[in-house]
């Protein structure tokens, strides 16, 4: 993954000064590997907004956790490719761009690793991150990754909030649609202000009956 900070025409209103943006103003991420036919992916990817994100380990060599970095993007240009010459190894190279424009890049932390199932509602218990709070001029970016649903029953994860990490009484932030397959998605921002410091991610597994269970990461970021 690539990351930049570029040096931007602002023309608008008058204002003709190049100057920087605030933060990284887009992102690259790219995969190159051996061909697999029985998975057809190609349109999948074909002019699709994909969101692509990076979760960084606290120590290396060690497995993702709540808490840890994360950085991802809405990728409003993608591409899958795939061939080789005769007599090659068939081969596939997805590339994905987002920019700044299009959806800022988010640079957050983990709440859901997605490393285990919840098979129950808050089954393991979610994991309370500070993400601070979000001011009057920010907003609150959340991306989520559903690797595997085990029902076609609904199920729904929502970003909850609290004021310290007890979480004695939540604040629902935001609700993703409901999902009954392995799907990606980036939530339409929140905007601040938003006084709670401390979110987590919340599997509502029992919208139609059990059991059931989904394996899910998720991470959010304020900008």
């Amino acid at each position: 993954m690539q990351l930049t900070k570029e040096i931007r025409d602002r023309s608008v209103f008058g204002v003709n000064a190049r100057q920087k943006g605030t933060g990284p103003e887009s992102g690259m991420f790219s995969a190159v590997g051996f061909y697999d036919a029985t998975i057809d992916i190609e349109r999948t990817y074909q002019w699709a907004e994909v969101p692509v994100s990076l979760f960084i380990p606290s120590t290396a060599g060690a497995a993702v956790a709540a808490g840890d970095n994360a950085i991802f993007f809405k990728a409003l240009f993608a591409g899958y490719k795939r061939g080789a010459p005769f007599g090659d190894d068939a081969m596939f190279n997805f590339q994905a761009e987002g920019h700044q424009d299009g959806y800022p890049i988010g640079i957050g932390k983990v709440l859901n690793p997605g490393l285990v199932p919840v098979t129950a509602d808050n089954t393991p218990a979610a994991s309370v991150v500070n993400l601070g709070a979000v001011s009057a001029t920010q907003y609150l970016y959340v991306v989520l990754h559903v690797t595997a649903v085990s029902t076609d029953e609904a199920i729904i994860v929502k970003i909850q909030s609290h004021e310290d990490d007890a979480f004695g009484g939540v604040t629902e932030v935001m609700a993703f649609a409901s999902q009954t397959a392995p799907n990606g998605l980036i939530a339409a921002r929140v905007a601040g202000p938003l006084t709670d410091a401390y979110y987590r991610a919340y599997a509502d597994v029992t919208v139609t009956g059990e059991p059931c269970s989904i394996t899910f990461a998720c991470a959010a970021g304020i900008r």
